[in-house]
Parts: structure tokens; C-alpha cells; sequence
């Protein structure tokens, strides 16, 4: 599958969707091994 297929499959609300939820769970993440450090 390339790119623009993908693009062309998705609406641009569902991948604007995609990519929020994807910086969400690396900032949860991140936030994870921040606190485990800490701990």
C-alpha cells in the first residue's frame, strides 16, 4: 500500500484523527517512563 492510496482511502478528518492519537499515546508513553524514572 502506498501513501496517496491511503490518502485516498481515509477522509482527511480520520487521519487528522489518527495522528492526534498517535501523538497522544507517545506523549502518554513518554510520560510513563518519566514517572517510572522518577519512582
Amino acid at each position: 500500500m502506498t501513501i496517496s492510496y491511503m490518502k485516498t482511502k481515509y477522509t482527511r478528518r480520520e487521519d487528522r484523527i489518527i495522528s492526534l492519537n498517535l501523538i497522544l499515546g507517545a506523549i502518554l508513553l513518554l510520560d510513563l517512563y518519566d514517572n517510572g524514572a522518577e519512582n
